[in-house]
């Protein structure tokens, strides 16, 4: 097992041991073990190992990589405060959380907004605390200043920041600013039970067992699949029309900052939202449309992630292509000209890839040799 990273790298994210950038994907030294899963948030990363070690890299400086000191690291370096074994880990701009094999939920790093869940913790928290939830958690997500988690049960909580509706709650007047505590998000019809969780900048959504895709928050660029300038906010949970999916059921959703992917049952990739950096991946796709339309790929597709503004995806056959924008090379072409339509990564053209992670600035990709 190889992992190779590349894009912006201000603050040590790409694990390289360094704080350059890379235009092109390049293999890190050392791994810490054969990894599960890996998180990108703003400028961190986290890693997640088989045997439930959570390992941290990058900008430290709201204490987002749980060291309980603020200093950036330059390559993965242990997480030790949770005892537990971690199952799932998400990476915000500026916090991170984590998710045990008991559902416990631990959150560290910036706490601005409430984003933590738990008021009683400082503005900046080092240190991953314990999270009160109701119910166990399964899985969990970060947006820009907020979380989603989800329960065994189905049900979707959120808190952070929710002023542009991102956390699903209409007060009786106007949107709360913040939710400090997780707070149930209310969806209707009640009999569906949510199966997977996104969040974006300022929007989150849901897929449900009925292979429907829920969405509430900021449509501004019409994430909502509704036409912003007749909706610029969704306060509650809307059930995106299945039609505009070919009438298929859902499998996956995956969210950049303004945008959304869905992969259906029959293995196209939809795109919806903002596409003005070419993260849309469609031939003349408009800078906002909120219409799900087809990518441009052919090939059948086993991993979609979405970056802030741009995405990789990764085929049955281990090839690796990218789209959007693609300041700091996250695109990986060996320049920083935006990817209008989904593009081979040449670098990694002779290996095969296995796993593929993607942050606000910077990816990742696990593959079988070197090339």
């Amino acid at each position: 097992m190889n992992v190779w990273s590349w894009g912006a790298n201000s603050y040590g994210q790409l694990a390289q041991g360094d704080t350059d950038d890379r235009l092109v994907p390049k293999p890190i030294g050392t791994v810490p073990g054969r990894l599960t899963r890996i998180s990108c948030g703003g400028g961190h990363t986290l890693l997640l190992t088989e045997d439930g070690r959570v390992y941290v890299c990058g900008c430290n400086n709201k204490g987002q990589l749980g060291t309980c000191y603020l200093q950036n690291f330059a390559i993965f370096t242990a997480l030790q405060k949770i005892k537990e074994r971690v199952v799932d880990i998400a990476g915000g701009w500026d916090f991170s959380l984590a998710v045990t094999d008991t559902g416990s939920l631990y959150a560290w790093g910036s706490n601005a907004f409430g984003q933590l869940g738990d008021p009683s913790l400082q503005a900046i928290t080092p240190v991953p605390t314990q999270i009160n939830i109701p119910c166990q958690v399964i899985q969990v997500a970060a947006g820009l200043r907020h979380t989603v988690a989800l329960l065994v049960s189905g049900e979707v909580y959120c808190w952070g920041h929710a002023k542009k509706g991102q956390c699903g709650q209409q007060g009786e007047s106007r949107l709360p600013l913040k939710l400090d505590l997780p707070s149930k998000v209310e969806i209707t019809p009640h009999n569906y039970k949510c199966t997977q969780i996104v969040a974006g900048s300022y929007h989150s959504a849901a897929l449900t067992a009925q292979g429907s895709v829920l969405f509430w928050g900021c449509n501004k660029h019409g994430q909502g699949a509704v036409y912003p300038k007749v909706t610029q906010q969704i306060s509650v949970p809307m059930v995106i029309d299945q039609d505009l999916f070919g009438g298929e059921r859902v499998k996956v959703i995956k969210s950049g900052w303004t945008h959304l992917l869905a992969q259906t049952e029959s293995g196209l990739v939809y795109s919806w939202g903002r596409g003005d950096y070419g993260q849309l991946g469609r031939s003349r796709s408009p800078d906002i449309d909120h219409i799900p339309g087809v990518m441009d790929i052919s090939e059948k597709i086993t991993q979609l992630e979405c970056g802030s503004e741009h995405n990789l995806l990764l085929t049955e056959t281990g090839r690796l292509y990218a789209v959007g924008w693609n300041e700091h090379g996250l695109c990986g072409t060996g320049d920083e000209t935006n990817v209008e339509r989904p593009t081979p990564i040449a670098t990694l053209s002779t290996t095969t890839v296995q796993y593929i992670a993607c942050g606000g600035g910077h990816c990742f990709a696990v593959t079988t040799d070197y090339g």
